[in-house]
């Protein structure tokens, strides 16, 4: 529980909260981004990659492979419309792509 206002939070309080416009690059925005990935990005491509950070406007996706990594590339611009469509907001303007 939070103390906020004089009165506690719940922790379902404060998660509602972050789901409303929390941080940007928050943790929890990670997490909404890897559970919609599949819609974002497709079956196949979700198999092969993950969304792990977002700092300073850069969202860096961790890939399976330099070629995951390159066709990925090809495609940013469709990503990025894609993100943008769901998570405004966010103003994400540049993807990295690291292979893991």
């Amino acid at each position: 529980m939070s103390r906020r206002g004089g009165k506690f939070q719940s922790v379902e309080e404060i998660l509602a909260q972050q789901g409303k416009g929390g941080r940007k690059g928050s943790p929890f925005t990670i997490i909404q981004l890897v559970e919609i990935w599949p819609e974002l990005v497709g079956a196949t491509l979700a198999a092969q990659s993950c969304p792990s950070q977002l700092r300073y406007r850069t969202l860096t996706i961790h890939v399976q492979s330099p070629v995951w990594a390159q066709e990925m590339q090809l495609m940013s611009d469709q990503l990025l419309h894609n993100i943008a469509g769901r998570f405004p907001k966010l103003g994400i303007q540049k993807i990295r792509f690291h292979v893991a």
